[in-house]
């Protein structure tokens, strides 16, 4: 991870991050699901990190303003020939750094029940499993949660 920066998302980042979530995580599109004002009003814990020619990773997440002292981890990407080399625990433990700063004492966050790879790697950042209103594959989750039949796992984390 040479030459790697990382620094706050800015409003000129969206593109390149809707592009790598489409080309990183398999096709699927997630353009609805993040805006441009988001890198505007949240970029205080929207990290991006990159290297001289190319975004690397991303960390999208909210300081929550309906629930008091709890922040939202919404996305986490790495590029996949960067994976397993730490930078995504970077963006998170930068990410968590940043909440707690700012008031928080819980992130919490949420998967679809076949990301696999996203629930053992929230795991591994320390999450734990909430207790949801069902179960599937063994992983409590919550029905519905993403829409009609789709549950979710969703994880919380204290930050100490």
């Amino acid at each position: 991870m040479d030459n790697v920066t990382i620094r706050n998302g800015k409003w000129s980042d969206l593109d390149a991050v809707v592009d790598a979530m489409r080309t990183w995580w398999g096709g699927r599109d997630f353009s609805a699901l993040v805006s441009r004002s988001d890198f505007v009003h949240f970029n205080d814990t929207i990290l991006v990190a990159e290297n001289e020619r190319e975004l690397l990773g991303f960390v999208i997440g909210y300081l929550s303003q309906s629930i008091p002292h709890e922040a939202y981890l919404k996305f986490i990407g790495v590029r996949p020939e960067q994976r397993k080399h730490g930078l995504g625990r970077n963006l998170c433990d930068r990410f968590f750094a940043r909440c707690k700063d700012r008031g928080a004492i819980t992130v919490t966050s949420c998967t679809s029940i076949s990301n696999k790879a996203s629930i053992a790697f929230h795991l591994s950042l320390g999450f734990s499993v909430r207790q949801g209103n069902d179960t599937v594959d063994s992983v409590s989750v919550f029905k519905d949660y993403l829409g009609k039949n789709s549950p979710a796992v969703l994880f919380e984390r204290k930050l100490a």
